[in-house]
């Protein structure tokens, strides 16, 4: 099972702020926070009823989505490959630490197993924020050929 499901990245809002073609003004970004903030507080309401490592997880994941929309609307505003490629390391960052509380209440080799996926899934997504050609070149597949892209990437990146 990945570590990573569940986890709502990017949110629809930071899709649309990525995709967009023409970089956002200083006011437009101002919005994008804005909205990112008003996401965070409706989804930290809902973990409130949780209890535990759920409410730990809900509180991180609610946090992920937050940063992420939030560097999404950063890299459109300065509209730079520098911005998108940090944008992408904040993300990788962010569900890393969503990833690591899910390991939190496993014991054993249970735990040191999602501990080393989490880390494998972090150092995948900085390798791909660094090396946004590639990246690119696989977002612009779909289905079978992207998913064999991403796998060739990978495979080549590791040592």
């Amino acid at each position: 099972m990945n570590i990573l499901t569940g986890l709502r990245f990017p949110s629809a809002f930071a899709l649309a702020i990525a995709t967009s073609a023409a970089a956002l003004t200083p006011a437009e970004y101002g919005v994008a926070r804005q909205k990112a903030d008003a996401q965070y507080n409706l989804e930290r309401e809902k973990c409130k009823s949780l209890s535990g490592n759920a409410r730990d997880v809900c509180v991180k994941d609610a946090k992920a989505v937050r940063d992420s929309a939030q560097a999404d609307a950063y890299a459109a505003f300065k509209g730079t490959p520098e911005a998108r490629a940090e944008a992408a390391e904040d993300k990788a960052e962010a569900r890393y630490r969503v990833a690591r509380e899910r390991c939190e209440p496993l014991a054993g080799d249970v735990r040191a197993a999602c501990i080393k996926r989490a880390r494998a899934e972090r150092a995948h997504g900085l390798a791909d924020a660094k090396s946004p050609r590639t990246r690119e070149r696989c977002e612009a597949l779909s289905g079978e050929a992207r998913e064999r892209c991403i796998a060739d990437r990978r495979a080549n990146e590791r040592p």
